[in-house]
């Protein structure tokens, strides 16, 4: 008893990860190709039991998630949870400016932010928050239920993802030193097991940062070709590369009060969903979804929309 499944899920492609260009509250559509991804992932978790779903209300997200909610077939359906905690990083007045740009390059370090923006530090004391309000409540009930009865979604965006990551490994009993971040394509999943670890596990919690131990991810990427988006490449440009780790020497802390987690990444980059998917040609794929288009597709071939 005692342990949750937290499933944290990547967008579909929208408009903007086809441009090179910041983009964290900018709310872009899914692209038609974004939205058959979206299609996908839920297929892949319909059969899967679920708790509840959390997801950004910014479209990408939350069309993605919809697609999730909607094709799964738990009894009764989860509840579907839209959040502004959970958007992107806000990039202020860099959204929708492109990156080579002179005047739009980002500084390195995770004090920096655009004017009107958010400094990495932002984002993750929304991851905090997240895991306060969204995930906290799940797995205080999972106490009392068999171990993975208790399955929650998270659907949200690269970079938000990664200091969500980070955020629930910073609550292990030793905290973390070195954190692999593995990026993830669009609609594209991590899967973890997290527990409550009692009191007298936890005095690990003062150990200076240098000697927290090493967190590994348990599993690789499936290996599937694959050209990193734009919205990978923004989160390289954010976070750093995959295998630097001085993010997080730079910001380790703990709150006395918190319950020490243990977390175990079980799934990682899992995208089985996605193959043999093609984009549509004539530049269609590339295009943004309308779902006003597809009900009066539905509506003159006879049928409703959905």
């Amino acid at each position: 008893m005692g342990r949750m499944i937290l499933t944290l899920v990547r967008h579909g492609e929208s408009t903007d990860n086809l441009k090179s260009l910041w983009a964290g509250w900018q709310d872009a559509p899914l692209s038609n190709h974004g939205m058959n991804q979206a299609r996908r992932v839920g297929a892949a978790l319909a059969s899967t039991p679920l708790t509840a779903i959390y997801t950004s209300d910014l479209k990408r997200a939350l069309w993605t998630a919809q697609q999730i909610s909607k094709q799964n077939k738990t009894v009764p359906p989860p509840p579907l949870t839209v959040s502004e905690v959970l958007r992107e990083q806000h990039f202020g007045q860099g959204e929708g400016k492109p990156w080579s740009s002179a005047a739009w390059q980002r500084e390195s370090g995770r004090d920096f932010s655009f004017p009107d923006g958010e400094s990495l530090h932002d984002v993750a004391a929304r991851a905090e928050r997240a895991i306060d309000e969204y995930i906290m409540p799940h797995l205080l009930e999972a106490q009392s239920t068999p171990d993975d009865d208790v399955h929650v979604v998270v659907t949200a965006h690269g970079i938000f993802l990664a200091e969500l990551q980070l955020a629930l490994l910073r609550r292990q009993p030793g905290g973390v030193a070195h954190f692999t971040r593995v990026p993830l394509e669009n609609t594209g999943w991590h899967r973890l097991h997290l527990s409550l670890v009692s009191p007298s596990s936890s005095t690990a919690a003062s150990t200076p940062p240098a000697s927290r131990p090493t967190t590994p991810l348990v599993s690789e990427p499936a290996s599937r070709p694959h050209t990193p988006d734009a919205g990978e490449i923004q989160e390289t440009l954010v976070e750093g590369g995959i295998n630097s780790d001085k993010r997080v020497h730079e910001d380790i802390s703990h709150r006395d009060e918190q319950p020490r987690l243990r977390v175990k990444f079980v799934k990682v980059a899992e995208t089985a969903h996605l193959k043999g998917l093609v984009r549509q040609k004539g530049g269609i794929g590339s295009a943004g979804f309308d779902p006003k288009q597809r009900d009066l597709k539905a509506l003159l071939a006879g049928g409703g929309g959905d």
